[in-house]
């Protein structure tokens, strides 16, 4: 069922983003999605050095470099950066297609100190021609949806490194008193919104449970359902 749904959503909209250590999610998407946007989100530094060649084989070039220090790190940015810089260093160069992406940081005002310390730290990774960015976007309410410090929250790190490409690993509205059709709406017409250094976008969920397996189904079907009500309005759907 999920399948389906899913396959009722341009493929080139779908970004298939899990775990590295989830070999068989890895091969389903590969296999369902050969046109989709497929991201290893690795987890934290040092990296395993037998899971990253085994996803570089199945195909995989884009990789995510651990996941929100400031929340995730008991560490200083500079120690951070540090075990990115050697891990990089030492096996960079056997992965020769991949794109690195920076670590994504927490989205909210109470993080912006720490966010900035990380990026502005890791300027000379950064600029390797073979790291890009990755960046998360978060919201509860339709105005966030378009602050710069909520659903915008990448902007920033766009405005230091301009000429970087951006993956959103991570965006959702976390309300969840708001119905699922309209949070389903929201995130097609976010889509819209993205600028052209944007390469990827990864919807989170409807619920926002623990559930996550269960919620991307329900995501996927709320929003293939729209997207084939825009299609063929005679079945009674909205038109846009």
């Amino acid at each position: 069922e999920a399948k389906e749904a899913a396959k009722r959503l341009n493929p080139a909209s779908i970004l298939w983003l899990t775990q590295w250590n989830a070999i068989d999610e890895f091969d389903w998407g590969l296999q369902e999605f050969p046109d989709a946007v497929h991201i290893a989100r690795l987890g934290n530094p040092p990296y395993n050095t037998v899971a990253v060649p085994r996803l570089y084989e199945r195909g995989f070039r884009l990789f995510q470099l651990g996941n929100e220090p400031p929340i995730e790190y008991s560490g200083t940015p500079h120690e951070w950066n540090d075990m990115l810089r050697a891990w990089l260093y030492e096996n960079a160069i056997k992965f020769p297609e991949s794109i690195w992406l920076y670590s994504p940081m927490p989205v909210g005002p109470q993080f912006d100190a720490a966010n900035r310390a990380y990026w502005e730290e890791a300027a000379d990774i950064i600029a390797r021609p073979n790291v890009q960015l990755a960046a998360h976007a978060y919201w509860q309410i339709p105005e966030a949806m378009t602050s710069p410090t909520w659903g915008l929250h990448w902007q920033t790190v766009h405005e230091m490194y301009p000429r970087k490409h951006i993956y959103l690993t991570e965006v959702g509205n976390t309300n969840p008193a708001m119905p699922k059709g309209e949070k389903a709406r929201e995130y097609l017409i976010y889509a819209t919104m993205m600028p052209a250094y944007v390469k990827a976008l990864c919807i989170w969920g409807l619920d926002m449970t623990s559930d996550w397996e269960k919620d991307a189904v329900n995501l996927t079907m709320e929003m293939a359902e729209i997207l084939n009500s825009y299609e063929n309005p005679d079945t009674g759907g909205d038109t846009m």
